[in-house]
């Protein structure tokens, strides 16, 4: 289904779901809060690449999950088609195995389905900017990332994860070094463990809120620690994720903060 009349400077953005109703929900919104003058729908892989061929849509939003040929496969023939489209994966679950296929493919970012209408259109006109001011994908700055948190295996997996979600990613054991970088990196979002020595998570969150209001923070925290968890929400923190890490949600957290940052 094409939306739109088209012409030889015309934005095009292509839907691949075979969820009708959530294409219908996104070509609406689309239509009304962004510049795209022709928007593009497509209920399968299949169907998206005929009209890849033909129409050549500046922005390919593709479901992960698809029956018959999936995400990871239609973006296989997508590459196969145009090396240089842009295209964000859509994603209602996944793992890091299939997302780390999908970034050897080119993808250009992903977004949970989950996240706010607010994120979505944050990304897609991020996206519209660099294609308009002809940014190459893969050469644009990394959203960057500082974890603050005294156990060095936490630190590592953290560092292991985000690396793989393709951000810049900065590493802090205490409270001294952790201030130090948030004066020096000027990071988006800084992970801080609610535990970090000497002073504590609360007394560093403020700290790093006075140094540089704009960051982002998320706590990191045992269960047993929700308690004072509250208190960082009630003095800025964005989010309050518990160990062992839900993953899944400790992505949609990052990237819900992230996406209206950059």
């Amino acid at each position: 289904m094409l939306i739109g009349k088209g012409g030889p400077m015309e934005k095009k953005i292509l839907i691949v779901d075979d969820d009708s109703l959530l294409i219908e929900t996104l070509r609406v919104i689309l239509k009304k809060e962004t510049d795209y003058s022709r928007i593009l729908t497509a209920g399968s892989g299949r169907e998206s690449l005929a009209i890849i061929a033909k129409e050549k849509p500046d922005l390919v939003l593709l479901d992960m999950s698809m029956p018959g040929m999936d995400g990871l496969e239609t973006l296989r023939e997508i590459r196969k088609m145009d090396s240089g489209v842009r295209v964000i994966m859509l994603t209602g679950f996944g793992t890091i195995q299939l997302e780390a296929e999908a970034r050897k493919l080119g993808v250009h970012d992903f977004l949970r389905k989950q996240l706010g209408i607010e994120v979505f259109l944050k990304t897609v006109v991020k996206f519209s900017k660099e294609i308009k001011n002809g940014v190459r994908g893969e050469g644009k700055k990394k959203p960057k990332i500082l974890i603050a948190d005294d156990e060095l295996e936490v630190l590592e997996i953290l560092y292991a994860f985000l690396v793989l979600k393709d951000y810049e990613v900065i590493k802090a054991g205490n409270e001294t070094e952790t201030l130090a970088k948030v004066r020096r990196e000027r990071s988006h979002l800084v992970l801080l463990d609610i535990r970090i020595p000497h002073s504590g998570g609360l007394e560093v969150l403020k700290r790093t809120k006075e140094i540089d209001p704009s960051v982002g923070v998320i706590m990191t925290a045992d269960s047993e620690d929700m308690e004072t968890a509250w208190k960082a929400l009630e003095l800025g923190a964005h989010d309050c994720v518990t160990k062992p890490f839900n993953w899944e949600y400790l992505e949609t957290s990052v990237l819900s903060k992230i996406a209206l940052m950059v």
